[in-house]
Protein backbone atom coordinates (compact mmCIF):
# COMPACT_ATOMS: atom_id res chain seq x y z
CA UNK A 1 0.00 0.00 0.00
CA UNK A 2 3.04 2.64 0.48
CA UNK A 3 3.68 1.89 -3.36
CA UNK A 4 -0.27 3.13 -4.40
CA UNK A 5 0.82 6.48 -1.66
CA UNK A 6 3.68 7.03 -2.99
CA UNK A 7 1.90 7.27 -6.76
CA UNK A 8 -1.10 9.10 -5.54
CA UNK A 9 1.95 11.65 -3.82
CA UNK A 10 3.54 11.58 -6.94
CA UNK A 11 0.65 12.56 -8.96
CA UNK A 12 -0.84 15.04 -6.77
CA UNK A 13 2.26 17.15 -6.57
CA UNK A 14 2.20 17.22 -10.24
CA UNK A 15 -1.07 18.65 -10.52
CA UNK A 16 0.06 21.06 -7.77
CA UNK A 17 3.18 22.70 -9.72
CA UNK A 18 1.17 22.17 -12.70
CA UNK A 19 -1.60 24.77 -11.06
CA UNK A 20 1.07 26.42 -9.77
CA UNK A 21 3.12 27.30 -13.04
CA UNK A 22 0.09 27.87 -14.62
CA UNK A 23 -0.93 30.54 -12.44
CA UNK A 24 2.17 32.85 -13.11
CA UNK A 25 0.84 35.73 -15.17
CA UNK A 26 3.44 36.05 -18.32
CA UNK A 27 2.75 32.21 -18.96
CA UNK A 28 -0.85 33.72 -19.99
CA UNK A 29 -0.65 35.98 -23.34
CA UNK A 30 -4.60 37.00 -23.34
CA UNK A 31 -6.29 37.38 -26.97
CA UNK A 32 -7.91 40.59 -27.79
CA UNK A 33 -11.15 38.97 -27.59
CA UNK A 34 -10.46 37.45 -24.32
CA UNK A 35 -9.33 41.05 -22.86
CA UNK A 36 -12.43 42.82 -24.59
CA UNK A 37 -14.77 40.24 -23.17
CA UNK A 38 -15.30 41.54 -19.99
CA UNK A 39 -16.64 44.84 -21.19
CA UNK A 40 -19.38 43.02 -23.43
CA UNK A 41 -22.31 42.80 -21.17
CA UNK A 42 -24.03 40.12 -23.27
CA UNK A 43 -21.46 37.59 -23.35
CA UNK A 44 -19.59 38.56 -20.01
CA UNK A 45 -21.54 35.77 -17.49
CA UNK A 46 -20.77 33.06 -20.11
CA UNK A 47 -16.98 34.20 -20.41
CA UNK A 48 -16.91 34.22 -16.16
CA UNK A 49 -18.46 30.29 -16.32
CA UNK A 50 -16.10 29.45 -19.35
CA UNK A 51 -13.16 30.87 -18.15
CA UNK A 52 -11.20 28.38 -16.44
CA UNK A 53 -11.55 25.81 -19.43
CA UNK A 54 -11.04 28.30 -22.21
CA UNK A 55 -8.15 29.49 -20.25
CA UNK A 56 -6.25 26.05 -19.85
CA UNK A 57 -6.52 25.44 -23.32
CA UNK A 58 -5.01 28.74 -24.28
CA UNK A 59 -2.44 28.19 -21.45
CA UNK A 60 -1.99 24.43 -22.92
CA UNK A 61 -1.77 25.47 -26.35
CA UNK A 62 0.41 28.46 -26.12
CA UNK A 63 2.94 26.86 -24.60
CA UNK A 64 3.26 23.74 -26.67
CA UNK A 65 2.97 26.41 -29.97
CA UNK A 66 6.31 28.07 -28.02
CA UNK A 67 8.29 24.98 -27.91
CA UNK A 68 7.41 22.68 -30.09
CA UNK A 69 8.16 23.34 -33.88
CA UNK A 70 5.35 24.48 -35.80
CA UNK A 71 6.17 24.91 -39.69
CA UNK A 72 5.82 20.99 -40.54
CA UNK A 73 2.20 21.07 -38.79
CA UNK A 74 1.03 23.97 -40.66
CA UNK A 75 2.04 22.16 -43.48
CA UNK A 76 0.45 18.93 -42.76
CA UNK A 77 -2.46 20.74 -41.40
CA UNK A 78 -2.70 22.80 -44.80
CA UNK A 79 -2.63 19.31 -46.55
CA UNK A 80 -5.86 18.28 -44.55
CA UNK A 81 -8.14 21.34 -46.04
CA UNK A 82 -7.75 22.74 -42.74
CA UNK A 83 -7.10 26.38 -41.56
CA UNK A 84 -3.68 26.14 -39.58
CA UNK A 85 -4.56 26.80 -36.01
CA UNK A 86 -2.03 26.02 -34.57
CA UNK A 87 -2.65 26.68 -31.03
CA UNK A 88 -6.19 24.71 -31.26
CA UNK A 89 -4.21 21.70 -32.71
CA UNK A 90 -1.40 22.04 -30.01
CA UNK A 91 -4.19 22.27 -27.39
CA UNK A 92 -5.64 18.84 -29.14
CA UNK A 93 -2.08 17.23 -28.57
CA UNK A 94 -1.78 18.54 -25.06
CA UNK A 95 -5.42 16.70 -24.45
CA UNK A 96 -3.87 13.39 -25.87
CA UNK A 97 -1.23 13.92 -24.12
CA UNK A 98 -3.19 14.33 -21.05
CA UNK A 99 -4.86 11.32 -21.47
CA UNK A 100 -1.93 9.22 -21.72
CA UNK A 101 -0.59 10.40 -18.44
CA UNK A 102 -3.65 9.46 -17.42
CA UNK A 103 -3.57 5.69 -18.96
CA UNK A 104 0.06 5.97 -17.02
CA UNK A 105 -1.53 6.86 -13.59
CA UNK A 106 -4.15 4.33 -13.81
CA UNK A 107 -1.57 1.64 -14.73
CA UNK A 108 0.36 2.11 -11.80
CA UNK A 109 -2.77 2.25 -9.69
CA UNK A 110 -3.05 -1.22 -10.92
CA UNK A 111 0.14 -2.72 -10.72
CA UNK A 112 0.55 -1.14 -7.02
CA UNK A 113 -2.65 -2.98 -6.35
CA UNK A 114 -1.39 -6.21 -6.74
CA UNK A 115 0.83 -5.58 -4.70
CA UNK A 116 3.41 -5.60 -6.48
CA UNK A 117 6.64 -3.19 -5.71
CA UNK A 118 6.75 0.35 -7.83
CA UNK A 119 8.81 2.73 -6.33
CA UNK A 120 7.79 6.45 -6.99
CA UNK A 121 10.34 7.06 -9.78
CA UNK A 122 9.30 4.24 -11.45
CA UNK A 123 5.64 5.03 -11.43
CA UNK A 124 6.90 8.63 -12.58
CA UNK A 125 8.14 7.28 -15.25
CA UNK A 126 5.23 5.32 -16.83
CA UNK A 127 3.38 8.72 -16.17
CA UNK A 128 5.82 10.67 -18.71
CA UNK A 129 5.38 7.65 -20.76
CA UNK A 130 2.18 7.56 -21.17
CA UNK A 131 2.04 11.31 -21.39
CA UNK A 132 4.71 10.89 -24.66
CA UNK A 133 2.90 7.93 -26.33
CA UNK A 134 -0.37 9.94 -26.20
CA UNK A 135 1.16 13.16 -28.25
CA UNK A 136 3.24 10.99 -30.23
CA UNK A 137 -0.32 9.03 -31.04
CA UNK A 138 -1.76 12.50 -32.11
CA UNK A 139 0.96 13.30 -34.72
CA UNK A 140 0.73 9.79 -35.86
CA UNK A 141 -2.82 10.49 -36.59
CA UNK A 142 -2.19 13.58 -38.16
CA UNK A 143 0.58 11.79 -40.60
CA UNK A 144 -1.91 9.05 -41.68
CA UNK A 145 -4.12 11.74 -42.00
CA UNK A 146 -2.49 12.97 -44.85
CA UNK A 147 -1.16 9.80 -46.00
CA UNK A 148 -4.55 8.91 -46.76
CA UNK A 149 -5.65 12.36 -48.53
CA UNK A 150 -2.90 12.07 -50.55
CA UNK A 151 -3.79 8.68 -51.72
CA UNK A 152 -7.43 9.27 -52.29
CA UNK A 153 -6.16 12.73 -54.72
CA UNK A 154 -3.39 10.17 -56.54
CA UNK A 155 -6.84 7.73 -57.38
CA UNK A 156 -9.23 10.68 -58.09
CA UNK A 157 -6.80 12.45 -60.79
CA UNK A 158 -7.33 10.12 -63.44
CA UNK A 159 -11.18 11.03 -63.27
CA UNK A 160 -10.60 14.94 -63.09
CA UNK A 161 -7.96 14.82 -65.98
CA UNK A 162 -10.80 13.17 -67.83
CA UNK A 163 -13.58 15.69 -66.88
CA UNK A 164 -11.74 18.38 -67.18
CA UNK A 165 -10.74 17.50 -71.12
CA UNK A 166 -14.49 16.80 -71.48
CA UNK A 167 -14.82 20.23 -70.83
CA UNK A 168 -12.06 21.56 -72.46
CA UNK A 169 -12.99 19.61 -76.04
CA UNK A 170 -16.23 20.77 -75.33
CA UNK A 171 -15.44 24.58 -75.72
CA UNK A 172 -15.14 25.48 -71.85
CA UNK A 173 -12.31 27.52 -71.15
CA UNK A 174 -9.73 26.18 -68.52
CA UNK A 175 -11.61 28.06 -65.42
CA UNK A 176 -15.18 26.92 -66.56
CA UNK A 177 -13.96 23.99 -67.14
CA UNK A 178 -12.27 24.06 -63.75
CA UNK A 179 -15.45 25.11 -62.13
CA UNK A 180 -17.44 22.16 -63.46
CA UNK A 181 -15.11 19.73 -62.26
CA UNK A 182 -15.11 21.28 -59.06
CA UNK A 183 -19.00 20.93 -58.70
CA UNK A 184 -18.81 17.15 -60.10
CA UNK A 185 -15.81 15.94 -57.87
CA UNK A 186 -16.14 15.88 -54.23
CA UNK A 187 -12.65 14.31 -53.27
CA UNK A 188 -9.41 16.00 -51.91
CA UNK A 189 -8.73 17.81 -55.49
CA UNK A 190 -12.24 18.77 -56.17
CA UNK A 191 -11.76 20.56 -52.51
CA UNK A 192 -8.40 21.59 -53.68
CA UNK A 193 -9.81 23.44 -56.95
CA UNK A 194 -13.00 24.98 -55.26
CA UNK A 195 -10.39 26.45 -52.83
CA UNK A 196 -8.21 27.97 -56.08
CA UNK A 197 -11.41 29.10 -57.60
CA UNK A 198 -11.99 30.83 -54.49
CA UNK A 199 -8.83 31.92 -54.35
CA UNK A 200 -8.48 33.42 -57.98
CA UNK A 201 -12.34 34.84 -57.78
CA UNK A 202 -10.45 37.05 -55.23
CA UNK A 203 -7.95 38.71 -57.06
CA UNK A 204 -4.85 36.13 -57.65
CA UNK A 205 -4.43 34.79 -60.44
CA UNK A 206 -5.60 31.25 -61.47
CA UNK A 207 -2.28 29.78 -61.91
CA UNK A 208 -1.36 31.33 -58.39
CA UNK A 209 -3.44 29.68 -56.76
CA UNK A 210 -3.61 26.28 -58.63
CA UNK A 211 0.50 25.95 -58.11
CA UNK A 212 -0.22 27.38 -54.63
CA UNK A 213 -2.85 24.25 -53.70
CA UNK A 214 -0.50 21.85 -55.36
CA UNK A 215 2.18 22.67 -53.06
CA UNK A 216 -0.13 22.21 -49.96
CA UNK A 217 -1.29 19.20 -51.09
CA UNK A 218 2.06 17.18 -51.77
CA UNK A 219 0.86 15.19 -54.18
CA UNK A 220 3.11 14.69 -57.45
CA UNK A 221 0.03 14.08 -59.70
CA UNK A 222 -1.44 17.06 -59.35
CA UNK A 223 1.32 18.94 -59.17
CA UNK A 224 2.62 17.73 -62.62
CA UNK A 225 -0.67 18.41 -64.03
CA UNK A 226 -0.72 21.83 -62.72
CA UNK A 227 2.28 22.66 -64.06
CA UNK A 228 1.24 20.86 -67.66
CA UNK A 229 -1.68 22.72 -67.81
CA UNK A 230 -0.45 26.35 -66.97
CA UNK A 231 2.18 25.89 -69.55
CA UNK A 232 -0.11 24.84 -72.47
CA UNK A 233 -2.36 27.55 -71.41
CA UNK A 234 0.54 30.34 -71.55
CA UNK A 235 2.03 28.88 -74.76
CA UNK A 236 -1.41 28.58 -76.57
CA UNK A 237 -0.82 25.10 -76.63
CA UNK A 238 -3.87 22.26 -77.12
CA UNK A 239 -4.95 21.19 -73.84
CA UNK A 240 -6.67 18.13 -74.24
CA UNK A 241 -4.21 16.01 -75.79
CA UNK A 242 -1.82 16.50 -72.70
CA UNK A 243 -5.02 15.39 -70.08
CA UNK A 244 -5.49 12.29 -72.27
CA UNK A 245 -1.89 11.78 -71.71
CA UNK A 246 -1.77 12.56 -68.56
CA UNK A 247 -5.43 10.60 -67.47
CA UNK A 248 -3.51 7.86 -69.24
CA UNK A 249 -0.36 7.78 -67.39
CA UNK A 250 -2.02 8.08 -64.08
CA UNK A 251 -3.95 5.19 -64.78
CA UNK A 252 -0.52 2.87 -65.71
CA UNK A 253 1.10 4.25 -62.03
CA UNK A 254 -2.03 3.20 -60.28
CA UNK A 255 -1.59 -0.13 -62.40
CA UNK A 256 1.61 -0.54 -61.34
CA UNK A 257 0.94 0.88 -57.71
CA UNK A 258 -2.10 -2.21 -57.57
CA UNK A 259 0.85 -4.80 -59.31
CA UNK A 260 3.22 -3.54 -56.38
CA UNK A 261 0.76 -4.01 -53.66
CA UNK A 262 -0.88 -7.18 -54.74
CA UNK A 263 2.90 -9.00 -54.17
CA UNK A 264 3.49 -7.28 -50.94
CA UNK A 265 -0.26 -8.62 -50.02
CA UNK A 266 1.26 -12.20 -51.22
CA UNK A 267 4.41 -11.70 -48.49
CA UNK A 268 2.15 -11.49 -46.18
CA UNK A 269 -0.55 -13.77 -46.74
CA UNK A 270 2.80 -16.30 -46.23
CA UNK A 271 2.33 -15.36 -42.14
CA UNK A 272 -0.43 -16.82 -41.58
CA UNK A 273 0.61 -19.82 -43.60
CA UNK A 274 3.67 -20.58 -42.29
CA UNK A 275 3.18 -19.78 -38.45
CA UNK A 276 0.10 -21.63 -38.54
CA UNK A 277 -1.17 -23.96 -40.90
CA UNK A 278 2.43 -25.40 -41.73
CA UNK A 279 2.91 -26.25 -38.45
CA UNK A 280 -0.59 -28.30 -37.71
CA UNK A 281 -0.02 -29.85 -41.29
CA UNK A 282 3.40 -31.15 -40.10
CA UNK A 283 1.84 -31.93 -36.51
CA UNK A 284 -0.93 -33.65 -38.58
CA UNK A 285 1.94 -35.84 -40.83
CA UNK A 286 4.43 -37.11 -38.20
CA UNK A 287 2.50 -37.45 -34.82
CA UNK A 288 1.40 -40.87 -35.91
CA UNK A 289 4.72 -42.18 -37.36
CA UNK A 290 6.21 -40.83 -33.75
CA UNK A 291 3.33 -42.85 -31.49
CA UNK A 292 3.93 -45.89 -33.79
CA UNK A 293 7.52 -45.58 -33.04
CA UNK A 294 7.42 -44.99 -29.32
CA UNK A 295 5.09 -48.64 -29.65
CA UNK A 296 7.15 -50.46 -31.04
CA UNK A 297 10.54 -49.36 -28.99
Amino acid sequence: MSALRAILVVALGGVGVWFLVASIPWWRHASLSTRLTPYISSTSRQSRSAWSWSSLRSLLGGFLDRHLPTGDLATRLCSLGRTPDIVAQRTEQAAWGLIGMAGGIGLSLLVAATGRGLSPLMALMLIVVGGAVGAIAWDRRITRAVQRRREAAAAEFPIVADLLCLAVTAGESLRGGLALVAQSINGPLGEEIRWALRDARSGRTLAASLTERAVILGEPGFERFVRSVIAATERGVAIASSLQAMAADARDLQRVALVEAAGRKQVTMLIPVVGLILPVALVFAFFPGIVAIRHLT
